[in-house]
């Protein structure tokens, strides 16, 4: 992974935890974010980000190899969440865990969502190119 990348998808994942956090944080605080709280999304992005050397190997995955890896580092992304969560005392309760932990599902579903249709139409633009250019 490049420099590049990796902040790219450091910004992506901050990106990512700030809209999370503020939709939680308009729903039970009134939409107030300190810095104390982006200062720790900020470590946590970090954080997430060294869990993407998950995708990090050498060789062709499979599709279900691939699934595996995502779902790995879905659930490392809300385990750090959540940790961050209680940590810095944005929850308190089942109830605010589970509305969290929902909000980062699907954060995270849709970015990832995001990504395979972003990565299709880049395929399938390479693809077109190929064919062209092969006839």
């Amino acid at each position: 992974m490049s420099i590049k990348g990796i902040i790219s998808s450091n910004l992506f994942i901050f990106g990512g935890a700030v809209l999370a956090m503020y939709i939680y944080q308009l729903l039970f605080s009134g939409g107030t974010i300190e810095m104390r709280s982006l200062t720790g999304v900020l470590i946590f992005s970090v954080l997430c980000n060294f869990s993407r050397f998950i995708f990090n190997i050498k060789r062709e995955l499979s599709k279900r190899q691939m699934l595996v890896c995502i779902f790995l580092h879905a659930l490392i992304t809300l385990t750090l969440v959540l940790v961050f969560a209680i940590f810095l005392g944005w929850v308190s309760g089942f109830v605010q865990i589970t509305i969290l932990s929902l909000l980062v599902v699907a954060t995270y579903t849709g970015m990832t969502l995001l990504n395979e249709k972003k990565s299709k139409t880049e395929a399938d633009e390479l693809n077109k190119k190929l064919e062209e250019r092969y006839k």
